[in-house]
């Protein structure tokens, strides 16, 4: 890789990926060469200064069609490198009429950059402005902290112009590489690659799902447990906000009850009771203690097993 020049510009909120690039036009350097030196994912000597289109190593791919009726082939790969490294590249196979480039965000280890840069070679740099009429790979410019690793296991989330639907593509991690960014001594970073439904094969008939998602700038993590009490069903649910990086969250939780089924539901029938607090952590992606308190000072804990992973997401 040649010596890094100039710091990529980092982008805000802006609808288009590689504004970064303006800066670009004005040097023959490669684009990737502008890449602050250091910086993990761009591993030296790994990728020739022509960015290499033809995926080969650990892949996920998918069709996109963009809001003009563009459609392009979108590769997230990696490329060996020696010494048990590797190179994330993001490559764009034209399919059909004239597809443009959409946003990105990148998510590793419960972390999310909203709006890396994509960092590409100068030969096609065209597409930034117009169409892409030929296969274009890039790299991936992410900030995130700490520091985006490549080599760990990350999910790259694509819109295409005009179509607002956020697709996924996730690469696992690189054989034999070091990745402590996901867990902890203390479990698992919270994340939506921890959502999903958890039971205890033991208690048949019970168990709980677990949502982590975004409203506006909050991180939030919805609970519902699926339980019973005095021979009746119980459903208990709550929400709360975490912070980027914690590996435990405590809910309230409250008891609802008194509606009706289908057209007879009626919103000012139901009733809610507060019941308690749980405090959920994953020492491990496939494993959840759920520790809770009644309100009336019992307490306990549960151990569960994850039903199934969320499609399209990788753990860690």
């Amino acid at each position: 890789m040649p010596t890094a020049r100039a710091p990529v510009p980092r982008r805000n909120a802006a609808p288009w990926v590689l504004p970064a690039a303006l800066a670009w036009l004005l040097t023959p350097a490669i684009a990737h060469a502008a890449v602050a030196e250091g910086a993990k994912e761009f591993t030296p000597g790994c990728v020739p200064s022509s960015l290499p289109v033809q995926p080969v190593g650990p892949s996920a791919s998918r069709e996109v069609v963009d809001g003009g009726g563009g459609r392009l082939r979108l590769t997230l790969w990696r490329q060996p490198c020696s010494g048990g490294d590797g190179q994330a590249l993001l490559t764009f196979t034209p399919l059909g009429g004239q597809p443009r480039v959409g946003t990105v965000q990148v998510l590793q280890a419960g972390r999310i950059a909203r709006f890396p840069d994509l960092v590409a070679s100068a030969q096609p740099l065209v597409f930034l402005f117009g169409p892409i009429d030929a296969p274009t790979s890039a790299l991936l410019n992410v900030p995130l902290d700490p520091p985006f690793d490549d080599d760990c296991a990350f999910e790259l989330r694509y819109t295409a112009p005009g179509t607002g639907v956020a697709l996924p593509l996730a690469l696992p991690a690189e054989p034999g590489a070091a990745c402590a960014l996901a867990f902890g001594a203390d479990g698992a970073t919270l994340s939506q690659r921890l959502g999903g439904t958890w039971f205890d094969p033991a208690r048949e008939g019970e168990g709980v799902m677990a949502d982590f998602f975004v409203v506006g700038d909050r991180r939030v993590v919805f609970l519902a447990w699926y339980t019973y009490e005095n021979g009746q069903q119980r459903y208990l649910v709550g929400a709360a906000t975490y912070a980027e990086g914690e590996r435990s969250a405590r809910l309230p939780l409250e008891e609802t009850g008194g509606g009706q089924f289908g057209a007879a539901f009626r919103e000012e029938q139901v009733t809610r009771r507060a019941w308690g607090e749980a405090r959920l952590s994953f020492p491990d992606c496939d494993s959840l203690v759920l520790a809770w308190r009644r309100a009336d000072g019992l307490a306990g804990e549960l151990r569960l097993r994850r039903f199934g992973t969320a499609d399209g997401l990788a753990c860690p």
